[in-house]
């Protein structure tokens, strides 16, 4: 639950950038800042130097088809470096992040930087429940923003943060 609370913030701010136009690429605890404010930790999301501005925008700050990201937190379309990288790539880190705050693991390792990267398009996470935690329906939520094919995931941040709201609620 601690985890879901401190993550919802974030959500919220990424769908506020998403709404502007702006796609992060390199969600990552790293780039997630706890502020201590009064009686509460205040998440914040730092460093958005290489993300990725709407066709609107005139501004190019990164070549087409570079792979860009930390690499533990790439989603499969980062790592096979396509072009139009969208909201669904920061919606996959995401995932991840609250992945690695449940479990303590991230959900897709390797020996090298190419075992990791096809750990992230090939393979699959272990569960919740094979992590000893009881959650089926977190599983589920993670597991669809974890989808391989960014079509599968939800249709927005928004939606994410809506299912983990109620679930947050149903706890």
């Amino acid at each position: 639950g601690r985890a879901v609370r401190t993550l919802l913030p974030v959500i919220e701010a990424l769908v506020i950038a998403h709404q502007r136009g702006i796609v992060h690429r390199d969600i990552k605890p790293d780039n997630i800042f706890l502020a201590q404010q009064a009686n509460r930790v205040q998440p914040k999301v730092l460093d958005f130097g290489i993300a990725k501005l709407s066709q609107g925008f005139s501004a190019n700050l990164t070549c087409e088809g570079t792979v860009l990201g930390s690499p533990a937190y790439m989603s499969p379309e980062q790592a096979r470096g396509e072009r139009d990288v969208d909201f669904r790539t920061d919606m996959w880190a995401l995932c991840v992040v609250l992945y690695e705050m449940i479990t303590g693991v991230h959900p897709f390792t390797g020996a090298n930087w190419h075992g990791l990267m096809w750990a992230i398009m090939e393979g699959k996470p272990k569960t919740l429940s094979e992590h000893q935690i009881q959650e089926p329906a977190l599983w589920a939520i993670l597991q669809r923003g974890l989808s391989k094919e960014r079509e599968q995931r939800y249709g927005s941040l928004f939606e994410l943060g809506q299912q983990l709201a109620m679930w947050l609620i149903d706890q």
